[in-house]
This record gives structure tokens, C-alpha cells and sequence, in this order.
């Protein structure tokens, strides 16, 4: 399977993501506590998006695993189990589990128990070791790629016609992109940076909309990311602790 590559004749790809021309600047949120923090048993808790029915979430696991959580961080059922995988990324399109793969740089499908590998990209001007795809997020019919640093950059991939669409780098953060999460009530996107460590709102083409900052001593590598505006909650997932931080917004 031939890798799919980005360059700027055939995408589109512009290296520097639209700066912020609105008449008022991004909003700073300092985040204090947490309103509830549940353990898990997800080691290396890397990325996690809502389930089908919306009463858990699907998460992932750097050894392999593929999880569904209820909402109290409890394993409700493990979907996958192979340790040969290191799944960074995860999301429901509304029929079938995307799930991201650093090692390949590739995304999988998960349906019905059968894991199915879609397509290799390649970061345009990326490949550094151990700092690659590190999280996604479906939008209809687009994947948006998230290279975690070096470039901190977004590659986005068409479902239908199996190709790279265009990317853009993220400014606003030199740190890491952690994990992503698309945001339906205003067709906006969520990043979460587990080095800042900070998770952000933005337009789908990167403009910075508000940050919130998060302390060490709260989340100490916060590396997934679940938004529901609706209720008005920030799920983030902590790498190192195993642990979900239910967040008020």
C-alpha cells in the first residue's frame, strides 16, 4: 500500500494557517479543577471520542488496545487487543471507528471486529521519529491528521475519493497536538496540547478561538480530548495517570 503525500501543487497545501483578524482577541480560560476524575484501566491513555450511542466513549491505548468506556472511566468492553499497534488517535464517523497509527503513519478502520487498514500519509516536510501522527477527527467525509510536532501540522484525508485533500500548520502552539475533536454545534475544532499543556478552540483552517490553560499539578499529560458543548464538559484523558478529567467549559 503506497503512501499518500501532501505538497502544495496538488493540495493546496499552505504552510502557514490564517492569522486571527477579528476584532477581538482569543479568550483565556485558566482552568482550576476538575468537577469529577475517574480512573481507568486504559494504559497510555492516547485519544478518545464519544461511542455510537453516546453514553461512553471509545478510547485507545498506545499497547494496542481499543476500549469502550462508560462515562465513570469503567471498561464497558474492549473492542480490540494487539499489542503490535500503537493507536494514537480515535474517532466515530457515525457508522464505523477511524482509529490513527503513529508507527505507519496509517488509519484503520474498526467494524464489527474486523480491523481494516485504509491508507498511509505521509506529513508533508514531517518524519521525525516519535513525533508523528498523534491525533484525528472525522468530519463528513474528511479525516483531519494531526502530526503531534515538527511540523505541529493537520493533513486532511478524503474518504471518498481516498486522497489528500490539503493541510495547514498549527501556530498558535509550538508545543504538541495531542488529539483532536470536531465540534458540530458550530462547526468548529478542539486540539488538545499535552505540553503546553493547554486544549484550544479554533476554526476548522486553525484560527485560534479561546484557550484553555491547564496546571501540571491538575492533569499531568493530558493527551485525549472529548468536547460536548451541549452539557458544557471538557473529557480529557491523561497519559501517564490512566485517568479522565470531566472539565467544566
Amino acid at each position: 500500500m503506497s503512501a499518500l503525500t501532501c505538497g502544495c501543487n496538488a493540495t493546496g497545501y499552505d504552510p502557514k494557517s490564517p492569522e486571527d483578524d477579528g476584532p477581538s482577541a482569543p479568550k483565556v480560560v485558566k482552568v482550576e479543577t476538575a468537577e469529577a476524575t475517574f480512573d481507568t484501566e486504559v494504559k497510555e491513555l492516547s485519544s478518545m471520542c464519544f461511542n455510537a450511542a453516546h453514553d461512553g466513549f471509545y478510547a485507545v491505548s498506545d499497547g494496542g488496545k481499543v476500549y469502550e468506556l462508560n462515562l465513570d472511566g469503567t471498561t464497558r468492553n474492549v473492542l480490540y487487543d494487539d499489542g503490535e499497534y500503537d493507536w494514537e488517535g480515535i474517532d466515530w464517523d457515525g457508522s464505523t471507528i477511524w482509529l490513527e497509527e503513529e508507527s505507519e503513519s496509517a488509519l484503520y478502520t474498526l467494524k464489527n471486529g474486523k480491523l481494516t487498514k485504509v491508507v498511509e500519509i505521509e506529513i508533508p516536510d514531517g518524519g521525525v521519529s516519535g513525533k508523528g501522527p498523534e491525533g484525528m477527527m472525522c468530519k463528513g467525509d474528511t479525516i483531519y491528521v494531526a502530526n503531534q510536532a515538527q511540523p505541529t501540522r493537520i493533513v486532511k484525508y478524503c474518504k471518498t475519493t481516498g486522497t489528500v485533500s490539503g493541510a495547514f500548520d498549527i501556530t498558535f502552539t509550538k508545543k504538541f497536538l495531542s488529539d483532536l475533536c470536531y465540534d458540530a454545534t458550530d462547526n468548529t475544532m478542539w486540539i488538545v496540547d499535552s505540553k503546553a499543556p493547554a486544549f484550544y478552540h479554533s476554526t476548522l483552517d486553525g484560527k485560534l478561538l479561546a484557550t484553555y490553560e491547564i496546571p501540571l499539578t491538575l492533569i499531568a499529560q493530558a493527551e485525549a480530548l472529548v468536547i460536548d458543548r451541549e452539557a458544557g464538559y471538557a473529557w480529557v484523558g491523561c497519559d501517564v495517570k490512566s485517568k479522565i478529567y470531566k472539565i467544566k467549559l
